[in-house]
């Protein structure tokens, strides 16, 4: 079950974001709210249920306002604001591109957080397609992340089918936490998400950024 501490903080993080976007906060609460109370109807009170039909009204009221770049914005602005969270609450060294130990440590330590708060059921990283050797004389590398049944999966499908917009709470989370190491960290476009899938893989390709200047 998500704590109360996770949902109240997302909020606020939305919030903010909206802000940030320069865009209108009362008239996209007022339209969230409707879409809430309409949706609340059709579902028992669930705290985890609740929340997912949040994260779909505030979403689906914001993607009005928004063109695809500003779509971006938005979402990178509430996974800045998640991992500078999980950063002071972890504890969280940032640590420079060639320091594969300490990475592996701070997606473990983000990882925890989405756990312990009741965001995902499991997640975890494979690691057995990280070059370690290529990583570190040509600065490029590839990983898997995994996540179990995260919360907000039936209204990313559902936003996803609808507008081809979706939360992308952990996905900005860990671009974050790259940038703050000197990475450009990219889920790669060939993600999928099907309407019966709980697990939800993703592949990520990570350049040093030195290496793209």
């Amino acid at each position: 079950m998500l704590s109360e501490e996770f949902i109240r903080y997302f909020v606020l993080f939305i919030d903010e974001a909206i802000v940030e976007t320069g865009l209108p906060l009362d008239e996209i609460l007022d339209n969230t709210d409707q879409i809430i109370h309409q949706e609340l109807d059709k579902h028992d009170y669930n705290r985890n249920k609740v929340f997912d039909i949040y994260s779909y009204a505030v979403f689906k009221s914001v993607v009005k306002y928004i063109d695809h770049e500003k779509r971006i914005i938005f979402t990178q602005l509430i996974g800045k604001k998640i991992y500078d969270h999980i950063k002071k609450t972890k504890n969280i060294s940032v640590t420079d591109p060639n320091n594969v130990y300490e990475i592996k440590k701070m997606l473990e330590e983000i990882i925890s957080f989405f756990e312990e708060n009741g965001y995902v059921e499991s997640a975890y990283i494979d690691w057995s397609c990280f070059d370690e050797e290529k990583w570190k004389e040509q600065g490029n590398a590839t990983l898997i992340y995994i996540m179990d049944s995260p919360v907000i999966l039936s209204s990313a499908k559902r936003l996803f089918n609808e507008e081809k917009f979706a939360q992308h709470f952990s996905t900005r989370t860990f671009e974050s936490a790259f940038l703050a190491c000197g990475i450009d960290g990219r889920e790669t476009d060939d993600f999928k998400l099907n309407e019966n899938d709980t697990m939800i893989k993703e592949r990520w390709e990570l350049k040093k950024i030195e290496n793209n200047k």
